[in-house]
């Protein structure tokens, strides 16, 4: 099963600060790349403008694709302005940014020499702004371990007491910072009991709950924990989260999908089909627009 990709995306889209700012920034990014799609440069760039305004520490993506909307329209220095702010305002992955889709046709300008070459720089003032940058660092540490263990050929008992020992840290952490963007996959290592009363949901169910009420995280958090159970339980999905599996894990009730993606803050399938190119299920109904 194909779970990490469409894991990561989901995180990608699922930070958290005010309740407001993620339902305005939302319908403003996912307005704007749509525009992108259909080359629609100008009205792209207004709308991811204005979704950057409202929440500028979100995410690079609609910094990337603002970027390459002004690259589009020629507009040169914007675009290098906004690939700067977003180094400054955003954690970004040097890989990702060298080799972003949207940017290759325009990979010749001198813009990406000097960004490369200074991206050291620009991502010390990320780091700089940060609240608590250590405890950031730290996390980037636990998840290292993370992913060694499952790279290195350790066994599955090893893999366990990192994962232990990673939950332990980030509970203490959470205690102390709030919780932390960074230590959703951590937590996503403990889904095999998401449904059990023990020591790590019931501390982190009752603390995410009450943040989502509060509206410091997003209501849709839980979704991709649900639509796991579904898969392995049930074996059907209610959410579409599993695009790339609906032939092992079909969609159950497909014309009522989007009302449910809706009421937990999540874009329409269509949506994603058109900008991430998911697949679409069966009988699918695109009821719902933005």
């Amino acid at each position: 099963m194909r779970i990490t990709y469409f894991f990561i995306l989901f995180i990608i889209i699922s930070c958290s600060t005010q309740k407001k700012g993620f339902e305005e920034y939302d319908d403003l990014l996912y307005t704007g790349l749509i525009e992108y799609k259909d080359q629609e440069y100008k009205s792209a760039l207004n709308h991811l403008e204005q979704a950057i305004e409202i929440l500028p520490k979100e995410n690079e993506q609609s910094y990337f694709y603002a970027a390459a909307a002004a690259f589009h329209l020629n507009q040169d220095e914007k675009a290098k302005n906004l690939l700067k702010s977003a180094l400054e305002n955003t954690y970004i992955n040097q890989d990702y940014f060298n080799n972003f889709e949207e940017f290759i046709p325009f990979k010749n300008k001198a813009i990406f020499n000097e960004l490369d070459e200074n991206f050291s720089k620009n991502t010390k003032t990320f780091y700089s702004n940060l609240e608590h940058p250590e405890i950031f660092k730290e996390l980037d540490s636990l998840l290292d371990a993370d992913q060694k263990v499952r790279t290195d050929g350790s066994t599955t008992e090893e893999m366990a007491k990192i994962d232990s020992t990673n939950i332990v840290r980030l509970i203490e952490i959470t205690k102390k910072y709030g919780w932390q963007d960074k230590g959703q996959l951590l937590l996503w290592h403990q889904r095999g009991n998401y449904k059990e009363q023990n020591w790590v949901w019931n501390y982190f169910k009752p603390f995410i709950n009450k943040e989502i009420e509060r509206g410091k995280i997003r209501k849709s958090f839980w979704v991709q924990y649900e639509e796991f159970e579904n898969v392995i339980n049930e074996k059907y999905q209610l959410y579409g989260m599993y695009p790339q599996n609906y032939d092992m894990f079909p969609l159950k009730d497909p014309k009522n999908v989007d009302k449910r993606r809706d009421s937990l803050g999540l874009q329409p399938l269509w949506v994603m089909n058109k900008i991430y190119d998911w697949p679409l299920p069966e009988n699918y109904d695109k009821n719902y627009s933005l």
